[in-house]
């Protein structure tokens, strides 16, 4: 087991609390750096790695051709073959899911899904409109204030689909939702009914499902707080950074700490964790997407 994927909620109960395994410095970066780097591109993510999808005529993980590691432009299966995967799910049985936060960023899904196994997920570009990537009224386990996502008029929210076979659903729901775990999750999983949906692979046959914060929008104001490094255009919302949202946070519920001490005080002391999400949700922004039917 990967310390990583322990604070994941993806590889079971670690023998020591996850945070031990890290340091200081690194349990700070897994705060500040939310939501992580997503990629340029759509890929196929496989095995800790994004191959950037270059072409596909039907299904990416049947006639797609990929850029590997090399630079060299190769067919999918071929690619899939080198690795021994020679079974990969095609698309019409995955389930396309919104990615709008940490969950387009390869090293965010390299800690749910690990870096070895058969997991091979293709992360295609998308445009939704109608909804923007705002913060939620939470604080997480490993102390970052997190994307959920809100209603926007003429907004259109630049994300990626992540097409999930049954079993990669089964991973991602566990690390959302926690229904198999000690750990409760901070997201429900359902449909996204009203958004306009404009990317590679997905037609109106399809239905575009997401997580979606169960503790509604950040309140830092009368409207939600848009994530800074999630790009939109025609955002109404005000945006932030990541490291400048945790200090109006912290700001607002313990002033007397440092950033630093408040964010590793989240990590490491769950009680006062969830006391202080329990704060943030006092004055949250509640039925901010009403496109979003629970599915689960």
């Amino acid at each position: 087991m990967s310390p990583e994927q322990s604070w994941t909620g993806t590889s079971g109960r670690a023998q020591h609390p996850w945070w031990t395994y890290h340091s200081d410095r690194e349990l700070l970066a897994l705060a500040k750096e939310y939501p992580y780097v997503a990629v340029e591109h759509s890929c196929i993510f496989v095995r800790g790695a994004p191959y950037e999808l270059i072409d596909f005529i039907d299904d990416p993980l049947r006639d797609g051709v990929v850029r590997n590691l090399a630079g060299e432009t190769v067919p999918i299966t071929r690619h899939l073959e080198t690795l021994g995967i020679h079974d990969a799910v095609p698309l019409s049985r995955r389930t396309p899911v919104l990615a709008y936060g940490s969950n387009a960023a390869p090293a965010q899904l390299a800690r749910k899904f690990g870096q070895t196994g058969d997991a091979v997920i293709p992360v295609v570009k998308a445009d939704i409109t109608g909804i923007d990537a705002v913060y939620s009224a939470h604080i997480t386990r490993y102390g970052a204030v997190p994307a959920t996502l809100a209603e926007s008029s003429n907004t259109t929210l630049h994300a990626f689909i992540t097409w999930l076979s049954g079993d990669e659903l089964s991973i991602m729901h566990e690390s959302e939702l926690g229904r198999s775990g000690a750990v409760p999750g901070n997201y429900v999983y359902g449909e996204l009914t009203g958004a306009g949906v404009t990317s590679d692979c997905f037609s109106g046959g399809h239905r575009l499902h997401a997580y979606v914060s169960q503790f509604g929008a950040l309140g830092l104001g009368e409207q939600p707080t848009a994530l800074d490094a999630v790009v939109a255009t025609s955002r109404i919302f005000a945006s932030l950074s990541k490291v400048d949202v945790l200090s109006c946070v912290r700001d607002s519920i313990s002033p007397q700490h440092e950033l630093d001490d408040f964010i590793l005080d989240a990590v490491r002391m769950d009680g006062v964790r969830r006391g202080w999400s329990q704060r943030l949700r006092r004055s949250a922004l509640p039925d901010i997407l009403p496109c979003f039917a629970e599915r689960f």
